[in-house]
């Protein structure tokens, strides 16, 4: 269960580095100049401009449904405080067989104490998370202690955006040790991303950004070989984006609310319309 709900947690965070590529910037690629040619050649050359921060969405809720073979195959549900802390969690994995469905589920409450710069989430189940965070606000560790099981996450930030990722994940099987190094252009979207297992580095994930007159992103190619190919955006009628495309299919349906926080997404595996995981996303105001 653990190996699957990583994998939730990583399709969360492809959704939204793809979506913050659309906006929640406190500057454009297009402000201050006259075409998009000129703002795509000040992103590769002047390498040394601040990065912008992106706007903090505030999510209230989170609902994730992954699919297999058109069935639903887990559905995770996530609540938060006001300060971005977890009050609750579910997570349902579901098996077909020829007997029916089986459900395995595990839900968890959060009950919180704040001593510091320390935040202790203690739940109902085994399971006991801390947080700490820096004078800026910023989470720095995160410990996550399921008695069987134990994950400590490091992070460290530059120019307050995210720069590397540390989990140390231990259970009866041993210890692994996982590291991500962040890259971003001047502009605060992701670069480069670079994985470690260890000591042997595991994926390099590069991200290139084409962006119009007016700043938004055209499309990106995601690892920058000759057959790549790009994640091309549309936008609706409020510059929002609409739709992400993938050579001839739509890669991901997405619906924004009127500040273009990203409410449901929907993403496909195939031309033929095939669902590979549905997200709904409710926010504070």
């Amino acid at each position: 269960m653990k190996k699957q709900l990583m994998k939730v947690l990583l399709l969360l965070g492809m959704v939204s580095m793809l979506l913050m590529a659309c906006g929640g910037t406190d500057q454009t690629p297009g402000e201050g100049t006259e075409t998009g040619k000129e703002t795509e050649k000040e992103t590769q050359k002047e390498t040394e401009k601040e990065p912008v921060k992106k706007s903090v969405m505030k999510y209230q809720k989170q609902m994730v449904y992954s699919y297999g073979s058109d069935k639903v195959t887990s559905q995770t549900e996530w609540r938060y405080d006001e300060s971005g802390r977890e009050t609750y969690r579910k997570m349902t994995f579901f098996t077909y067989g020829s007997d029916g469905v089986r459900e395995d589920s595990r839900e968890y409450n959060f009950t919180w104490t704040v001593d510091g710069n320390k935040a202790i989430g203690v739940t109902d189940g085994a399971l006991k998370v801390t947080i700490t965070y820096d004078d800026d606000g910023n989470q720095i560790e995160l410990i996550e202690d399921a008695g069987v099981s134990i994950s400590t996450s490091t992070f460290t930030y530059k120019d307050g955006v995210l720069a590397t990722r540390t989990n140390i994940a231990t259970t009866s099987s041993g210890t692994v040790t996982m590291e991500d190094y962040i890259e971003y252009d001047q502009y605060g979207n992701m670069r480069k991303q670079t994985s470690k297992r260890g000591e042997d580095i595991v994926n390099v994930v590069e991200y290139n950004y084409e962006y119009d007159k007016d700043g938004k992103v055209l499309s990106i190619i995601i690892g920058g070989t000759a057959t790549s190919m790009p994640l091309v955006y549309a936008y609706d009628a409020n510059g929002f984006v609409d739709k992400i495309l993938l050579g001839e299919f739509v890669y991901q349906d997405c619906t924004c609310d009127e500040k273009g926080n990203m409410i449901e997404s929907i993403m496909y595996s195939n031309k033929n319309g095939t669902i590979s995981n549905h997200i709904i996303c409710e926010y504070y105001e």
